[in-house]
């Protein structure tokens, strides 16, 4: 899982992904080796294994959030873009919203995430905010107004300030 985590953080998606798919064969009820596995799958551009990953996740244990956050931002850049597809990831960021504030434990993970929107400029926190749930969910709203699948003004509430 160590060396998983290392090589992923160095974007060395094909040692992460043969490390966290190790860890998997070690601890096949591992939640965390699964999603390390789906995240190494998304960066070697392979979407349906990545999101075979993040479901085995949730199969192991369906209330931690960030299954549900990894299959919105797969479904948000590693899809086709269609309106159905948006409207996917719109309802996994829902998803991880609600889990990540009723589970407990989890609401550390929903302040992480949030916190990436903050308002500072320094490289770091614009990548991070590039990624941020709020980030994301005007995204993918912008998107489904671009393609006239939705009004401007029907914003789902979660995404306001």
């Amino acid at each position: 899982m160590n060396f998983g985590q290392l090589t992923l953080s160095q974007r060395a998606y094909e040692d992460a992904a043969q490390a966290f798919a190790a860890a998997r064969e070690l601890r096949p009820s591992s939640y965390d080796a699964a999603i390390g596995l789906g995240v190494s799958l998304r960066g070697l551009r392979r979407p349906e294994d990545a999101e075979a990953s993040y479901r085995a996740a949730l199969e192991i244990d369906e209330a931690r959030p960030e299954a549900w956050f990894d299959l919105a931002v797969l479904y948000q850049e590693h899809r086709d873009g269609t309106v159905a597809q948006l409207q996917q990831a719109e309802g996994f960021l829902a998803e991880f919203v609600r889990r990540a504030r009723r589970g407990e434990g989890h609401a550390a993970v929903l302040e992480d995430t949030l916190r990436w929107c903050s308002d500072a400029q320094d490289g770091r926190a614009r990548r991070r905010r590039s990624t941020c749930q709020r980030g994301r969910a005007q995204n993918i709203h912008d998107a489904l107004v671009i393609h006239g699948a939705r009004a401007e003004t029907d914003r789902p509430p979660w995404t306001r300030e």
